[in-house]
């Protein structure tokens, strides 16, 4: 078929050919353009905070026309990819009309619209084993580091929620490291009384795809440590407290 409808086409319109291979070139030159256009100026618009995770802040430029948003997404997720029209739709309706909240799978990637910005992160397997931990202990896994030590100095870290410092007798002896469940417990430190873990993350502004994959120190379902924010007020240190432990979290980051 193809055989006899291109020479028939060449015979009707000798400069079809031509034309077709002009338009090609013309829209490879604009792509290359674009492509130049948007990697000169990518870190004007988009945080990198590892090799799986980057933030796009929409009012850094919300000037800007939606097709640039689109391009730009496209070229952090997939320059080289073809997609196709429904690709571009639904990136298009997601960034005009999606609610916080909201996530967009495209390929390997999923899409968060999170209180005025776009987060984009590759799809990682979070870890769900639960670790019996005790003093003494030193994790190190895929996705975080993990170390529990005596100490006998206190160091208050206002800043640095990543190490902490708490009443050794307070933590228990059947102490587990894992993934929040809606069943948990928490007090939070400084507070009388318990608060839903799932209250304690939206107050602190943790996005889905971080809720997702929050750790928690807990013995059966009181949580002692949210990992990298708070510990609970039961752990606290006080004129009382005759041992310290130092607890230390990190995440892995691609």
């Amino acid at each position: 078929m193809r055989k006899k409808v291109i020479p028939y086409w060449k015979k009707q319109t000798p400069h079809l050919i031509y034309s077709i291979q002009n338009l090609t070139e013309n829209v490879n030159e604009t792509k290359e353009v674009l492509d130049f256009l948007i990697n000169k100026s990518i870190n004007d618009y988009v945080e990198f905070e590892s090799k799986e995770r980057m933030i796009i802040k929409l009012d850094d430029f919300r000037d800007e026309p939606i097709s640039f948003h689109s391009f730009l997404i496209h070229y952090l997720i997939g320059k080289n990819d073809l997609w196709r029209r429904h690709d571009w739709n639904n990136l298009k309706r997601f960034i005009q009309h999606a609610e916080t909240g909201t996530v967009l799978s495209i390929r390997n990637y999923t899409l968060l619209k999170d209180r005025g910005r776009i987060i984009i992160q590759t799809d990682v397997q979070s870890d769900e084993k639960v670790y019996s931990v005790h003093m003494g202990d030193e994790l190190a896994t895929d996705h975080f580091t993990f170390s529990w030590s005596s100490t006998k100095s206190f160091h208050i870290q206002l800043s640095n929620h990543r190490h902490e410092t708490v009443d050794a007798e307070k933590l228990g002896k059947n102490v587990q490291l894992r993934l929040w469940q809606s069943s948990d417990r928490f007090q939070p430190l400084g507070m009388k009384g318990h608060k839903k873990m799932s209250d304690f993350l939206i107050d602190n502004k943790v996005d889905r795809f971080q809720k997702n994959d929050q750790y928690v120190l807990a013995e059966k379902n009181e949580v002692l440590w949210v990992c990298g924010h708070r510990i609970s007020d039961r752990v606290k240190v006080t004129e009382s407290t005759n041992r310290l432990a130092e607890l230390s979290f990190r995440k892995v980051v691609g």
